[in-house]
C-alpha cells in the first residue's frame, strides 16, 4: 500500500538559530511514497542479520578420546562400546554414543556450515525504501512502541545546525526541543539483563530502541554528541542500514533527519522518473495503486454507477435448530416443556434445601440431656432385642427387612418334613395336626380339632391358640394340609447331639437340631429358620414322622452313622439304678457334644433359659395327653 503523506515537510528550527530565519519547508522525497512491504523488510532483515554470525563447532575428537570397544553379545549388556580397564568406576561404562555420559553429541557441529546469506541487491534496496516510507506513517511508528505524542510531525526534520553539536548535553536539549526526549528516556529505562546464556557471552544487557539520527555531512560532529545516549543510533544518509531502520524486522522506527540529509534522499534513492545517482541504474518501485483508500474508490460515483444493484430478494435456506439445545424451538414443539422445566427446577431447589436442612440438623450438636435420652433408648432397645427368645419377633424383623423365603415342602428324606400328598377324610371331633407355612423353612404343625368337613376343606379349632376374647381360634384349611396326630413311638426317648427332632414350641411342633445335652432331662435345641438356641425338656421332643400311604413312616434322627457309643438321655438316666439317687454330672455324658461350654455360652448370650418357660411347655403337653389328642392314632 502507499502512504498518504503531504508533499511538503516543515524543517523544525532549533535553539540558537537566527531569529529572522522563518521555518523552511522542503519537498517530500519520493522514497517516502514507496509501497510499504513488511514481508520484504522482514525477509531481508533475517538474512542480513545472519551475516554477523561467527562459526562455532565442537572439537572433532570430543567424545572419542578413549579406546573403548564393544563387549559383543551374550553378556547381558548393550552392545555400546565400553571403556576398558579396571579399578575405577569409569571402566566398563559406555562410550562414544550420544546417549552415553562423556560421549559425543549427535551430528557434531562443523565450522563449514553455511553461516552467511547473500541477499539480492534490488531486494535490499526495496526493503530500505519500505522502511523509510513506514517511518513517515505515525500509526506504524506508534505501533512499534515509540513515544511520539509530543513530536510536531512525521517525517521529523531539523535544521542543519544540529550537525555542529559536540556535547551530549546539547544533544539532549535538541531531543527535548523537538519532543523526542520521552522516546530516548523510554529506551534508557528499559535496560535489563538478557535472559538465557547470552549474558555470559558479552551480551549481558538489552534495551529498547530509541530514535535514529540521520545526518548528511560526512565527518559531522553530531556522531559524537548522540552516540553515548542509550537507545539512540546515528547513521549517514548515504549508508542507511536496514538493521537500524527496522530493528528486529519491524518497520516504523522514529527517524530524526537533518535538512541536508533529507534533501539528499532524492539523490541517493532517485525518484519514480529519475534513477539514483549513487545506486547505478536503480529506480524506485512504483505503487500498484495511486490511491490506497480502497473504500473510497469502491464507494465513488464512477464505480457505483457501473456495478450491478444489490439483490434484495435473496432466498436463504432455513436454519434448522435443535430443540434439545434451543429452548425457543423446544417451546414451539412442546409448550408444556416450560412448565416441566420449572417444576424440575423447583423440585431440585426443594431437594437441595431439604438436604441442607438435614445436614445442618445432623451437624448441630444435641444437648447433653437429649443425647443421654437417645443413648438410653438405644441401649434399652438392644437389651430387649437380645433378651427376646420368641421366634415371632424374628419373623417380624425379617418381614421388616423385606427378607422372605418361598419354599414348598415336598421332599421326603433325612433333612425335610414330608408334605402330606394323600387327601384324607376326617370326621367331626377328630384330633389332627394342621400344617402352617409361616415358619420357614420347614413350617410347623398345630394340634387342632375338626369342627366340620367340606369337599376338600375342613374347619378346625386350635385349642392352644386363642383369640383376644379368649375363645379358641377357628380357621378353614385344605385337607392336604391336615394329618392325624402321630402315635407314640417307643424307643425314641433317647437323644444325642446332632439329632433332628420335632420340638413343641409356641403351641406347635417345629423342626430343630439338638445342639447340647444338659443334665436334668434338658437339651439345647436350634430351631431351623431361627438364629436362637432354646432349652427344652425331653418331654417336649419327639421323633420326626411323615404320613404316607395311610401309615406313619419314621424319619431317621441323624444323617450320619454313629461312630461312638451314644450317651442316652431319658427321664430316668439321671438316677443310679437300684438306689434312686441322682447321678452326678460327668464330662462323659458330653462325648458326642459338638459345642464346648464356652462356645455354648457364647451361643446362648442374650437368650433367656428360664426353667419356668420350659416347665410351662411340659404342662401344656401333659394336659394335651390327658385330653388324648397328641398321641392318638387318629381313629
Amino acid at each position: 500500500m502507499a502512504a498518504a503523506v503531504r508533499p511538503l515537510v516543515t524543517v523544525q528550527p532549533l535553539e540558537g538559530d537566527m531569529a529572522t530565519d522563518a521555518p523552511a519547508a522542503v519537498p517530500l522525497p519520493d522514497a517516502f511514497k514507496v509501497p510499504i512491504r513488511p514481508d520484504v523488510a522482514r525477509f531481508v532483515h533475517d538474512n542480513l542479520s545472519k551475516n554477523r554470525r561467527q562459526p562455532y563447532a565442537v572439537s572433532k575428537r570430543a567424545g572419542h578420546q578413549t579406546s573403548a570397544e564393544s563387549w559383543g553379545t551374550g553378556r547381558a549388556v548393550s552392545r555400546i562400546p565400553r571403556v576398558p580397564g579396571g579399578g575405577t568406576h569409569r571402566a566398563g561404562q559406555g562410550a562414544f554414543g550420544n546417549m552415553c555420559r562423556g560421549g559425543r553429541m549427535f551430528a557434531p557441529t562443523k565450522t563449514w556450515r553455511r553461516w552467511h546469506r547473500r541477499v539480492n541487491v534490488n531486494m535490499r534496496r526495496y526493503a530500505v525504501a519500505s522502511a523509510l516510507a513506514a517511518s513517515a506513517v505515525p500509526a506504524l511508528v506508534l505501533a512499534r512502541g515509540h513515544r511520539i505524542e509530543s513530536v510536531p510531525e512525521l517525517p521529523l526534520v531539523v535544521s542543519d545546525s544540529a550537525e555542529g553539536v559536540e556535547k551530549t548535553a546539547s544533544a539532549i536539549k535538541i531531543l527535548k526541543q523537538i519532543g523526542a526526549l520521552p522516546d530516548a528516556e523510554k529506551a534508557k529505562d528499559s535496560q535489563g539483563i538478557r535472559p538465557g546464556k547470552g549474558k555470559m557471552r558479552n551480551r549481558r544487557y538489552i534495551s529498547r530502541k530509541g530514535p535514529l539520527i540521520v545526518y548528511g555531512t560526512e565527518g559531522s560532529k553530531i556522531v559524537k554528541s548522540f552516540r553515548n545516549i542509550p537507545g539512540v543510533d546515528v547513521a549517514n544518509v548515504e549508508r542507511l542500514n536496514l538493521l537500524k531502520l527496522a530493528p528486529g524486522g519491524h518497520i516504523g522506527r522514529l527517524i530524526i533527519w537533518t535538512k541536508s540529509a533529507f534533501q539528499k534522499l532524492d539523490t541517493v534513492f532517485g525518484t519514480f522518473d529519475k534513477p539514483s545517482e549513487k545506486k547505478k541504474g536503480y529506480v524506485l518501485p512504483r505503487p500498484k495503486m495511486v490511491n490506497a483508500d480502497l473504500s473510497r474508490i469502491i464507494n465513488s460515483d464512477e464505480v457505483q454507477s457501473v456495478v450491478r444493484p444489490i439483490k434484495k430478494e435473496v432466498k436463504r435456506c432455513t436454519l434448522k435448530k435443535n430443540p434439545l439445545k434451543n429452548l425457543y424451538t423446544l417451546l414451539k414443539l412442546n409448550p408444556y416443556a416450560k412448565t416441566a422445566r420449572r417444576m424440575a427446577l423447583l423440585a431440585e431447589a426443594q431437594r437441595v434445601k431439604a438436604k441442607k436442612e438435614k445436614l445442618d440438623k445432623k451437624r448441630t450438636q444435641l444437648p447433653k440431656e437429649e443425647a443421654a435420652a437417645v443413648k438410653a433408648a438405644g441401649r434399652a432397645w438392644y437389651n430387649a432385642m437380645i433378651s427376646d427368645s420368641d421366634y415371632a419377633e424374628f419373623d417380624n424383623f425379617s418381614k421388616w427387612l423385606g427378607v422372605t423365603q418361598h419354599r414348598e415342602i415336598c421332599s421326603v428324606g433325612d433333612t425335610a418334613i414330608c408334605k402330606v400328598k394323600v387327601v384324607m377324610k376326617f370326621k367331626e371331633g377328630d384330633w389332627v395336626e394342621v400344617f402352617s407355612r409361616n415358619e420357614e423353612p420347614y413350617g410347623s404343625w398345630f394340634p387342632s380339632k375338626v369342627l366340620s368337613v367340606d369337599v376338600d376343606k375342613c374347619a378346625v379349632s386350635c385349642e392352644l391358640s386363642a383369640t383376644p376374647d379368649g375363645r379358641p381360634m377357628i380357621e378353614k384349611v385344605h385337607e392336604r394340609d391336615v394329618r392325624p396326630c402321630p402315635p407314640h413311638a417307643p424307643g425314641t426317648e433317647h437323644w444325642m447331639v446332632g439329632d433332628i427332632v420335632e420340638v413343641f414350641d409356641a403351641h406347635s411342633w417345629r423342626v430343630g437340631k439338638i445342639a447340647k445335652v444338659l443334665n436334668d432331662d434338658y437339651v439345647v435345641t436350634k430351631i431351623f429358620g431361627s438364629i436362637q438356641l432354646k432349652e427344652f425338656h425331653a418331654s417336649n421332643l419327639r421323633s420326626r414322622r411323615a404320613w404316607q400311604n395311610n401309615h406313619w413312616v419314621m424319619i431317621n434322627k441323624r444323617t450320619l452313622q454313629r461312630h461312638l457309643k451314644p450317651q442316652r438321655v431319658s427321664i430316668h438316666d439321671d438316677e443310679i439304678r437300684g438306689t434312686g439317687r441322682k447321678r452326678k454330672a460327668s464330662s462323659k455324658n458330653e462325648v458326642c457334644n459338638l459345642l464346648d461350654r464356652r462356645t455354648l455360652q457364647r451361643k446362648l448370650d442374650g437368650v433367656t433359659l428360664s426353667k419356668s418357660t420350659v416347665r410351662e411347655n411340659a404342662t401344656l403337653l401333659k394336659s394335651a395327653r390327658d385330653n388324648k389328642y397328641v398321641y392318638s392314632d387318629g381313629s
